[in-house]
């Protein structure tokens, strides 16, 4: 074994295209490490060598994954353009192949090697991930792709994978607060992966952020303010940057950003941009826009009481498809009792939601109780009591021996259509008054009452 061992070794230091098959073989095999091919590929990358290192690699996806990111990073190094396709993003960190010169160390270990199952020593210095290695600005040695052909990588990785959108690498994410990442690198990048990441229990940030930092770091110079016009003009960049915005960069940029506050996605944190630099939004002109994310950023804001609208603003949103705006809507109602919601609220009693009949049912109660408060003390402050309590008393009063008699005689009669058996004891004490006319009617008066007792 420790014959053969060295055999390839010599075997792949010659780079000769009639070694390639004996050195897949060898690689395949799992006995020997794969820096045997990608030793002989630095000396000679011609089609073979690069068909070859296609196969091997092919088949060392999912199987082994160091031996995958090695190889896979040789076939960088070395300019390899199919290479870029095969960049998942996930791929661990290993020495760079190709660091230390053409022959990676590995002609120093032919003499030394004693064991054939041993992996060929890794050479010391940096370690990359395929990513990071296409990324960073200190990889050795350097890579001949462009930026356009990185942003190609960069784009299937974070965008054109299932479920929307790859994973964010671990070792890219280790490498974001880097200043070995290239400027553009870091533009490019903050364009695919915006939203938030959590680093090992660290607060979540994200490339946009990672980019924001280097644009201030730098005053905007190096195309950075032209970096930043245009993540503001992305609708989904604009979503994520405008919330980090300082007040100076957003009174830099005003335009920009109220044009913003009619934009599909970014209305809301446009808006709340506008206010956290202290300029004003007018909350009832989105609310009745034909624009999705303004009008509910308008009626969050209405609804949270930091805003205020005409009810009949806010009757539509008690019809609106959404259960979430329906529900928001009869909430209102219910804090602010408009008599203007009543029909909305009624249709809502049948709402195939059972939340939302339950909540429109609070709110009508609330509403009628309301109302007839106000009514009632209304009366009260311009001294009208229309209670049937109030009534009877009224009219005893009118009916005493104290009164005239036509007020009695009235009084009396009003009474007996009140029907009120509290009366009972006053007419009976008024059927012996000395007027002849008054203790008739007080007779009748008190039969009629018992009749209205009996029905």
């Amino acid at each position: 074994q420790d014959v053969a061992h060295t055999l390839y070794l010599a075997i792949a230091s010659t780079g000769s295209p009639e070694a390639l098959p004996v050195l897949r073989d060898a690689v395949l095999s799992g006995k020997y490490d794969v820096q045997l091919l990608t030793f002989s590929l630095r000396r000679n990358y011609g089609d073979a060598a690069r068909a070859t290192a296609h196969e091997v690699l092919a088949k060392l996806k999912g199987l082994e994954a160091r031996s995958y990111s090695h190889l896979l990073l040789a076939l960088l190094a070395l300019g390899d353009e199919w290479a870029l396709t095969q960049i998942a993003g996930n791929e661990p960190s290993v020495a760079l192949p190709y660091q230390n010169g053409p022959d990676s160390g590995l002609r120093s270990n032919l003499a030394s090697s004693r064991t054939a199952t041993r992996p060929l020593p890794q050479t010391q210095g940096l370690n990359r991930s395929p990513l990071e290695y296409l990324l960073a600005a200190d990889s050795v040695p350097a890579h001949p792709f462009t930026l356009s052909q990185i942003e190609s990588v960069l784009k299937r990785v974070f965008v054109d994978q299932p479920l929307g959108g790859g994973p964010r690498p671990r070792s890219l994410i280790d490498l974001s607060g880097s200043a070995l990442l290239r400027d553009d690198v870091v533009q490019v990048i903050a364009r695919y992966d915006f939203g938030t990441m959590t680093i090992q229990g660290n607060p979540p940030r994200s490339w946009l952020k990672v980019a924001l930092h280097r644009m201030r770091d730098q005053g905007g110079k190096n195309v950075w303010a032209e970096w930043l016009e245009s993540a503001l003009a992305h609708e989904t960049q604009s979503f994520y940057l405008l919330p980090m915005l300082t007040k100076a960069e957003i009174l830099a940029r005003l335009p920009q950003i109220e044009a913003l506050t009619n934009d599909d996605q970014s209305a809301g944190v446009a808006c709340d941009a506008l206010l956290r630099a202290g300029r004003s939004v007018d909350v009832l002109a989105l609310l009745e826009s034909g624009k999705r994310a303004a009008k509910q950023w308008a009626l969050d804001r209405i609804c949270a009481g930091d805003a205020t609208a005409p009810a009949a603003a806010m009757v539509p949103f008690l019809s609106a498809k959404s259960q979430r705006t329906r529900m928001q809507a009869v909430q209102y109602f219910d804090r602010t009792l408009a008599a203007e919601a009543v029909p909305g609220l009624l249709a809502l009693l049948r709402d195939p939601d059972d939340q939302i009949r339950a909540a429109a049912s609070t709110a009508l109660q609330r509403i009628r109780f309301a109302h007839e408060q106000e009514s009632h003390w209304a009366h009260q402050q311009n001294g009208i009591d229309v209670r049937p309590e109030a009534a009877l008393e009224k009219l005893l009063l009118q009916a005493k021996p104290s009164e005239p008699k036509p007020r009695r005689l009235l009084a009396i009669a009003s009474l007996a259509a009140l029907g009120k058996p509290e009366a009972t004891p006053f007419l009976i004490e008024w059927c012996d008054d000395q007027d002849a006319e008054i203790a008739s009617a007080a007779r009748a008066a008190t039969l009629q009452v018992h009749l209205a007792a009996k029905r």
